[in-house]
């Protein structure tokens, strides 16, 4: 193990970040670091020990504060120090814990006094290996020690680890941490203070990625052959160590905890030293937000003694039980309008719905709907104009029990539940039955200008669209119903409430004159992110995509346009890492929720032929510069 991981990692040589609160560009294959010295001085033992049949020291997260059983302590060097040797310190192990709300920890390996082998659990009941998200305490930690850990088993080939991402680490203090083994859950989303962390970061491939456990490699294969998958290469079992499995990549950073007295950076800009008077530390991917915290959340804002403009929330936010999960849980669903005008008024506004976090993974997604939410429920003017003009549906998360399982894509049918909305099933994606239920309801009496699913994406940058270019054929992916007689009621494409024509954002008849049939299409496709990009500055319209692939078929996205007749219909992506060069913040998010609802009054105010020659003219920079090779829109697989 030691050997592959130094040939890995001589190939993917960490470069280490700097700059205050900036999101470095790092290139691969950069200049060495130290981040490599331990591997190779630790190889040939690590190696021997596996070829002896021997596992190196571990622990499993079985018992709350679980220690590793490890020979006595050896005596180290403090990191990049030469002290007298009286000064020379023994370092404990760590502890870890991931047994709260939407942690993410299955085991540690002890591979050096400061230097730790992560394992994720996969998400449950899932053949594939979507491991992402990760969400973790440590406790022990010694101060002035830098402390090297490495995820051994992710799952996607690239990550913006490798272009500058940095992990996330909170410190939990005694007077203000939860008893997380009690209470279930992991720290509050707004009690505690996230900051980027992590230095000598590198996503490379895994020292893991040959390696298979005794019967793990057979009951993968039995797994992927009854979902019709097609059998991954099977590998030795005189591995002692636990599978990680084929086609692996690893994720390693370091962290370096101040000494008492010592000066570390607060606030939310990139520290090179946490604090190492803590409790305990948490570390995650992304921002973190549970299922408990939109609990929280909502029932904070939607208290029944909360007022807005004098009025209270009652006339204008209800809150409903959309289904209930395959656990049991709620799934909740927000309509949204001013209630105070007349039935008969309310029932010809027009429907805009809006939905997020079908990944777990993907905790950007539930920023962005706080955001939404927490203009939409305000009193300003704009909030108020568009409470008198639509009625919104939010479902704020599609997905409560892969959030609260810690998972990274997947429902606990072990499924991407964003991959059966042509045919989804009453009993295994209840969410995704019940929404486009709601959706076919709607636009069979009523108009609806736009659809938007929440998402986040793990190797692009900026935020942006993925929307669907109007095509007059039906799409392949209407299916048939399924054989439980559960099946949604699938359309093929036609004329009608929501589609290019019909009224609203931006859909009259007035531009025909100037811009022909075909141009004023595809640019009403394109007027929100166009207005969006106006209102955002992290928001890139170079980025955004139209073209749909055959494997998107089943998305939200694309069912909801070429089945239901919802033109405007799209996934609106912001990037786990950040934009122009800096990480995003949860403020960052939450704007860019806000932007969304801003550019679409500004849709609602704006003279359609204007605007229609606006975007045409964006549209052929657009155009110009992708045909000089400047700024040209890299088409890759999205994450939607």
């Amino acid at each position: 193990r030691g050997k592959c991981q130094v040939q890995r990692l001589q190939q993917h040589k960490p470069k280490a970040s700097s700059g205050e609160g900036k999101y470095q560009q790092r290139q691969k294959g950069g200049s060495g670091s130290k981040g490599t010295s331990k591997c190779e001085k630790g190889g040939k033992s690590a190696g021997k020990a596996v070829k002896d049949g021997t596992s190196k020291p571990t622990y499993e997260i079985a018992h709350p504060a679980v220690h590793a059983s490890v020979p006595p302590m050896p005596t180290i060097f403090p990191p990049d120090t030469r002290p007298p040797f009286t000064h020379r310190v023994a370092v404990p192990p760590l502890s870890f814990e991931s047994r709260f709300e939407s942690g993410n920890l299955k085991r540690a390996i002890r591979v050096h006094p400061t230097e730790y082998d992560l394992i994720l659990a996969e998400d449950l009941n899932d053949p594939d290996n979507h491991c992402q998200w990760f969400y973790f305490a440590l406790a022990g930690v010694v101060p002035g020690v830098s402390y090297k850990l490495n995820i051994v088993n992710m799952g996607k080939k690239d990550s913006l680890f490798n272009d500058g991402l940095q992990p996330l680490v909170c410190p939990a203090y005694k007077d203000e941490q939860r008893d997380a083994a009690g209470a279930g859950a992991g720290h509050s989303t707004t009690a505690w203070h996230w900051r980027r962390a992590g230095e000598q970061v590198c996503y490379y491939a895994s020292p893991y990625r040959y390696r298979a456990a005794p019967g793990a490699a057979a009951a993968s294969a039995a797994l992927r052959k009854a979902a019709g998958r097609k059998p991954k290469r099977e590998f030795g079992k005189n591995s002692s160590q636990q599978s990680c499995g084929t086609g692996l990549y690893a994720l390693t950073f370091t962290l370096v905890f101040a000494q008492a007295g010592e000066h570390c950076s607060t606030g939310g800009s990139v520290s090179t030293k946490l604090p190492g008077d803590a409790t305990s530390y948490y570390v995650a991917a992304n921002y973190p937000f549970t299922y408990t915290d939109v609990q929280r959340y909502l029932s904070a804002m939607l208290s029944s003694n909360r007022m807005v403009g004098g009025r209270p929330m009652r006339e204008i936010c209800r809150r409903t039980s959309l289904c209930r999960t395959l656990a049991g849980h709620t799934c909740d669903l927000l309509t949204i309008t001013d209630f105070s005008a007349s039935a008969a008024e309310v029932a010809e506004r027009q429907y805009v719905v809006i939905s997020a976090r079908v990944h777990p993974g993907e905790t950007n997604a539930s920023w962005m709907v706080k955001g939404a939410l927490d203009f939409l429920l305000s009193d300003g003017t704009v909030a108020r104009q568009l409470r008198k003009t639509y009625v919104f549906k939010v479902v704020p998360m599609l997905n409560p029990d892969g959030v609260i399982a810690g998972h990274q894509r997947c429902s606990l049918a072990g499924v991407d539940l964003n991959r059966f909305w042509a045919s989804p099933n009453r009993k295994k994606h209840p969410t995704i039955f019940y929404t486009k239920k709601m959706i076919e309801c709607i636009v069979a009496a009523r108009s609806m200008p736009l659809f938007c699913d929440l998402h986040g994406h793990s190797r692009k940058q900026e935020c942006f669209f993925f929307g669907c270019d109007v095509d007059s054929k039906v799409s392949s992916s209407a299916a048939p119903t399924d054989k439980d007689g559960e099946g949604a009621n699938v359309k093929s494409f036609r004329a009608g409430a929501g589609v290019v024509g019909a009224k609203g954002c931006g859909s009259s008849e007035r531009a025909h004159g100037i811009i022909d049939d075909e141009t004023a299409t595809a640019a009403r496709v394109r007027v929100l992110p166009f207005l969006l990009s106006r209102r955002s500055a992290a928001f890139s319209m170079p980025q955004c995509s139209f073209k749909v692939q055959k494997s998107k078929h089943c998305t939200a996205r694309v069912v909801v346009a070429r089945e239901l007749g919802v033109s405007n219909s799209y996934t609106l992506e912001a990037s786990m890492g950040g934009s122009q060069n800096r990480h995003f913040r949860t403020t960052d998010l939450e704007d860019i929720g806000k932007s969304l609802l801003l550019a679409l009054a500004d849709a609602a105010a704006s003279d359609e032929e204007p605007l229609l020659i606006a975007v045409r003219g964006e549209m052929r920079r657009l155009e110009e510069k992708a045909a000089a090779g400047v700024n040209a829109v890299v088409e890759a697989e999205a994450d939607d």
